[in-house]
C-alpha cells in the first residue's frame, strides 16, 4: 500500500493534515535513502579493504619468498666458495707430499673457512698456511710415529 493523497484523503483527513503527514513520510524516505546511500558507500570501502588486505598478503608472501630465495643464494655461494677452498687446501696439502687418504681428515678439522682465495681460486698468503700445516702434520706424523712404535 501506499502513502499518497489519494488514500489519507479517503480515511476523511483534512488538506493540511495530509500535507504535513506527506511532508513528514517524505523527510523519512529522503532519510532512509541518505542511510543505504551511506551503507553501499561502506559496503564498497569495506570490498576496497578487502581487496586491499588480500593485496598485501600477497606482498607478505613475495618478501616471504623472496628472503627465503635470498637465503638460499646464500647458502649455494657458502657451500660453493667452501667447496673452492676445500679443494685448493687439498692441492696444497697435496703439493706438500701429504697422502690423499689424510686429505680428507685433515680438511676436516682445519679452519678452511679462515682460507682466502684470489680471482683464480689459489689461496692467497699460502706460505703462512703452508708453515701451519707443516708444524702440524709433523707433529701429527711423530704422533704416529710413537703410536706405531708402542704395538
Amino acid at each position: 500500500m501506499q502513502l499518497t493523497r489519494k488514500f489519507l484523503a479517503s480515511k476523511g483527513l483534512e488538506a493540511n493534515v495530509i500535507d504535513e503527514i506527506i511532508e513528514a513520510y517524505t523527510g523519512d524516505v529522503i532519510f532512509i535513502k541518505d542511510v543505504l546511500d551511506e551503507a553501499k558507500k561502506y559496503e564498497a570501502d569495506a570490498k576496497k579493504y578487502e581487496t586491499a588486505n588480500a593485496e598485501l598478503k600477497e606482498l607478505k608472501d613475495y618478501d616471504k619468498l623472496k628472503k627465503e630465495f635470498e637465503d638460499y643464494k646464500l647458502e649455494v655461494k657458502t657451500k660453493a666458495e667452501r667447496s673452492a677452498k676445500e679443494k685448493s687446501f687439498k692441492e696444497l696439502l697435496t703439493d706438500l707430499g701429504i697422502p690423499d687418504k689424510h686429505l680428507d681428515r685433515i680438511v676436516k678439522y682445519s679452519d678452511v673457512d679462515g682460507i682466502r682465495l684470489d680471482s683464480a681460486g689459489k689461496i692467497t698468503d699460502s706460505s703462512e698456511l703452508i708453515k701451519i700445516v707443516k708444524e702440524e702434520w709433523d707433529a701429527l706424523r711423530t704422533i704416529m710415529g710413537i703410536m706405531r712404535t708402542n704395538k
